[in-house]
């Protein structure tokens, strides 16, 4: 069944409305708490605006087709600067009410320009921050909503890991959060196949001390494997397996083995280009001190632990003295020394960074799982914000640098000579931009008239109502939250806003 175009609009207005209304309560430090259920029908409280959006679905099959797509934009949001989802849940509806009645393709250009325009000032306003800057605190605080404690802890983790380091988080074995340092690597590859999947609810493959098999090679028959298997099987080890890549009949025959447990494995498909993946098979093998056991194989060694996703593997080791994996260190490190050009020694210095860094993992506790659960969202937004932050620096927070930009913007979007309909559609983002600092205020009881009295060089700290300097009250977000939430809400908006039917 289709839906036209009469009847398209209002089922992209109320999808949209629909999503919107539910997160943007917790917009902010006087934002609404959420109610959720988990897996096993518990409820517990929540301000992550990740967590509510993913539970947000609506019983018409064309309004949650709307829904979905927006949902899955501000998760990527989430998932590439570690916040604003919310931010980007908010950018999209505005955009949708501005142009749900007038859109077409030059309105749509318009807002593609604005957009560009919007990015190009956030670099300007942006801060850079380091390891060692309290504005890492203060990020964290903030996107662990005022969270005190986990700002701390999210900072002090970022600082002991270094910028050669990691910081990870999981569930505390106690009641306890704390830090947990560790020596290991971070590749940016992850399985092969979902398959191999061991915690359904984090979507990883977990293993403690497994044994490894690197292939220095693609690995595209069974049989070239099937003994080292067969000796699994009588040790009882997991496996974790490297290969430049796996053929479809090496994926699927791991996949029966390993979903029959007859053994228990992972396939992961080394990082690199060319020879370079060569490098990346040694590089491994020397870390877990895996042998060569005949040519381009290596089996054997161990790891405390092994957690691989969808995009990364973190390989966690033990203390103990490692000759063969220090002496590939100080061979990279002659590398680096030696390198004539700049592009090799960089390549060659974050290889470095990626095997000998450090690994400081925060063990989220709570007195019971609903606590737990709410602490653990907070933490994890709070460390992927901070990651952001050090990427892309820091901007003023609390809606104030979008609000800003909007004001500077508006006098190009009077002088310009683009046609009016491109001009409606520039003029729609500076108004969408604006939005976050609306909600803002009034879920904080604020008559928006105080933010428009905010002079040019402070905010409004909606906490206490005051107008402060943003950076020094440690009001601030990161540049790249709002980067990608720009982008993506004008990309989602420019999708659905050019729809015409859509098929359930």
């Amino acid at each position: 069944m289709l839906i036209g175009e009469i009847d398209i609009k209002q089922v992209i207005k109320e999808g949209t409305e629909y999503l919107c209304n539910a997160v943007q309560t917790t917009l902010g430090p006087n934002g609404a708490n959420v109610i959720l259920h988990n897996e096993q029908g518990i409820p517990y409280p929540t301000k992550d605006g990740v967590s509510v959006a993913k539970k947000v679905f609506a019983e018409d099959p064309y309004t949650n087709a709307v829904i979905h797509l927006i949902r899955e934009t501000a998760l990527k949001t989430a998932e590439l600067a570690g916040d604003a989802t919310t931010t980007t849940t908010i950018l999209t509806s505005a955009l949708i009410s501005e142009g749900i009645d007038k859109a077409n393709i030059a309105f749509i250009e318009g807002m593609q320009y604005a957009m560009k325009d919007v990015v190009d000032m956030i670099r300007l306003w942006k801060t850079d921050v380091d390891y060692n800057s309290d504005m890492l605190k203060a990020v964290a605080t903030i996107s662990a909503n005022n969270d005190t404690f986990i700002g701390t802890i999210v900072a002090q983790a970022f600082n002991r890991a270094g910028a050669n380091g990691t910081v990870l988080f999981e569930e505390s074995p106690t009641s306890s959060t704390f830090i947990e340092e560790s020596a290991g690597t971070i590749m940016d590859k992850g399985y092969a196949d979902n398959a191999f999947v061991t915690n359904n609810k984090t979507l990883t493959a977990e293993y403690n001390k497994p044994i490894f098999l690197l292939i220095d090679d693609r690995l595209d028959k069974f049989n070239k494997i099937e003994s080292i298997l067969n000796k699994c099987v009588k040790t009882d080890k997991d496996l974790i397996i490297f290969a430049h890549d796996f053929s479809t009949e090496v994926l699927r025959m791991l996949a029966v083995n390993h979903r029959k447990g007859i053994i228990r494995v992972v396939p992961i498909a080394i990082e690199g280009i060319g020879s370079n993946k060569s490098e990346y098979t040694k590089d491994i093998a020397a870390l877990v001190g895996a042998p060569l056991v005949q040519e381009g194989m290596y089996f054997g060694g161990t790891c405390e632990h092994i957690t691989v996703s969808q995009l990364q593997t973190v390989i966690t080791v033990g203390e103990d003295e490692n000759k063969a994996f220090n002496e590939r260190l100080d061979r990279i490190k002659a590398l680096i020394d030696s390198a004539t050009e700049e592009k090799t020694k960089e390549y060659y210095q974050k290889k470095l960074a990626k095997l000998a860094g450090k690994l400081c993992t925060i063990k989220v506790g709570g007195f019971t799982p609903a606590e737990r659960k709410e602490r653990y969202d907070r933490v994890e937004d709070a460390v992927c914000a901070t990651k952001s932050a050090l990427e892309e620096g820091v901007v003023p927070g609390g809606g104030i640098t979008f609000y800003r930009i909007a004001e500077g913007l508006e006098l190009k979007a009077l002088e310009s000579k683009f046609a009016e309909a491109t001009t409606n559609g520039y003029k729609a983002v500076l108004r969408a931009i604006c939005k976050p600092i609306e909600i803002l205020a009034a879920n904080s009881n604020v008559a928006f008239s105080r933010v428009e009295r905010c002079p040019e060089d402070k905010g409004v700290d909606f906490k206490t109502r005051q107008y402060v300097d943003m950076l020094e009250a440690g009001i601030i977000d990161p540049a790249k939250a709002l980067r990608v939430s720009i982008e993506h809400a004008v990309a989602a908006a420019s999708l659905l806003l050019n729809t015409k039917c859509i098929i359930p």
